[in-house]
């Protein structure tokens, strides 16, 4: 009687360990997730007067100064449409450089343009902002 007391009392303590480790792991799992921002940037190119299309724009996280003109220094990255627009997506408020290349091909020349940007909830409508960006050669 002893002996089957022993081995029920041991089952139990398996179960025990093996159901606590599994509930380690599945927190593990919850603080691994990643979150992201609810804000959208829609950026518009514009040089002189017209669109500017299939230029890239890069987007630089906590900082409101120039970062350079090396794309790999910046976290986001897209082309612009016909109409010269691209949005960010999932952006958290803070501070964040805009840096735009490429390519107009209206004027057959190279153009850049670049500028701070501060998403404030404040000033979003929506968590939605519009953005203009001049580009010259």
């Amino acid at each position: 009687m002893k002996f089957i007391f022993t081995d029920k009392i041991a089952i139990v303590f398996f179960f025990i360990v093996f159901l606590s480790g599994g509930c380690k792991k599945e927190q593990s799992i919850l603080n691994s997730r990643i979150i992201s921002g609810t804000i959208s940037l829609e950026v518009h190119a514009i040089h002189h007067t017209w669109d500017v299309s299939s230029i890239s724009i890069y987007l630089k996280k906590n900082t409101t100064n120039f970062p350079g003109k090396d794309s790999s220094l910046y976290e986001f990255k897209g082309i612009t449409d016909g109409n010269g627009k691209y949005t960010f997506e999932k952006l958290f408020p803070g501070d964040y450089y805009l840096y735009v290349s490429g390519f107009d091909s209206i004027s057959g020349s190279n153009v850049f343009g670049n500028l701070p940007v501060i998403l404030l909830t404040d000033d979003l409508n929506d968590n939605y902002k519009e953005l203009t960006v001049y580009v010259s050669e």
